[in-house]
C-alpha cells in the first residue's frame, strides 16, 4: 500500500510539473522504474527521475499526525456519513502523540460528524466561533467542506510555521544522491532530467529557494534538473554544467 501511495504521489507530482513547464516536450509520459518515467517523443526519450525535498525533523511529528487523521477519516466513514474535505490546522501547543492517539481519533471524527454544513458549502471552525472549545486540544481550526462532486472523503493536515529557505548546498546533496544512479538510468534512454519536489501541503515540504540559487551552477552529469514546489505550482530550471562524464 505504502509503495503504491508513494507511485500515486511521484505520478501526481510530474503532471504538475508538465503543466506548470512550458516547455515540457509533446509526448507518452509513462511510469517506469530506473529512471521514475519515460516521456517518449516523435525524436528522443527523456527519462526523468523523481525525488522529493523534505525536512527530516518535521516529518517526524507529521508521521504521527498524518496517521492520527487517517484513522479519524477512517473512523467517520464508518458511520456512513457523506464523504467531506477537510483541513486541519493543528494547535503548536498540543501535540498529537501514539498515547493519545485513539482518543483524539474518536473524538475528532465525532466533532467532525457533528458539525457538517449543508451539501455544497463548507464551514470554517475556529476561536470565536460557538464550536471552537469542543474541538480536541490538538485542533487549532478547521475547515469542512462538503462540495457536490465528492465521492470520497479528502482530509488534510496543515500546521504553520516559518518556512525554510533551501540553499545551494542542500540541492547539491539531493542531485549527488541521485547522481550514484544515472548510468543505470541511460541504459533506457540518452538523455534524463531531475525533478526535486517540494510537495508544499507539510510543513516539513515547505520551503523557499535562496536568491543565490538563481546565480549558482551546478555541476552534474543530469541533462537538466528543475525544482517544482506541487503546491504553488511553480518550476524552476536550476543551472546546470556538465562535468564531463555524460556517456
Amino acid at each position: 500500500m505504502k509503495e503504491s501511495r508513494g507511485k500515486w504521489l511521484e505520478n501526481q507530482h510530474v503532471r504538475r510539473f508538465a503543466a506548470n513547464f512550458a516547455e515540457f516536450p509533446e509526448g507518452e509520459l509513462c511510469a517506469s522504474e530506473h529512471p521514475d518515467f519515460l516521456l517518449t517523443t516523435p525524436n528522443r526519450v527523456i527519462g526523468i527521475e523523481h525525488t522529493r525535498y523534505i525536512n527530516g525533523d518535521l516529518s517526524r511529528y507529521e508521521n504521527v499526525e498524518n496517521i492520527a487523521l487517517r484513522f479519524a477519516s477512517q473512523s467517520y466513514e464508518r458511520l456512513g456519513l457523506p464523504p467531506v474535505e477537510v483541513h486541519v490546522h493543528w494547535s503548536f501547543h498540543d501535540k498529537v502523540v501514539k498515547r493519545t492517539m485513539q482518543q483524539f481519533v474518536n473524538a475528532f471524527s465525532r466533532f467532525v460528524s457533528t458539525h457538517l454544513p449543508a451539501a455544497g458549502d463548507e464551514v470554517t471552525i475556529r476561536y470565536p466561533h460557538w464550536a471552537w472549545r469542543h474541538m480536541p486540544p490538538e485542533v487549532d481550526s478547521v475547515t469542512i467542506s462538503r462540495r457536490r462532486t465528492m465521492t470520497e472523503n479528502f482530509w488534510v493536515p496543515t500546521r504553520g510555521g516559518s518556512v525554510p529557505t533551501l540553499e545551494p548546498a542542500n540541492l547539491r546533496e539531493i542531485i549527488e544522491k541521485k547522481e550514484r544512479k544515472l548510468p543505470t538510468y541511460r541504459q533506457s534512454c540518452a538523455e534524463v532530467w531531475l525533478l526535486i519536489v517540494a510537495n508544499g501541503f507539510e510543513p516539513s515540504t515547505h520551503c523557499d529557494l535562496a536568491p543565490e540559487v538563481e546565480r549558482v551552477k551546478f555541476k552534474t552529469d543530469f541533462d537538466r534538473v528543475f525544482f517544482l514546489h506541487h503546491f504553488g505550482g511553480f518550476v524552476t530550471e536550476l543551472h546546470t554544467e556538465s562535468t564531463g562524464m555524460r556517456l
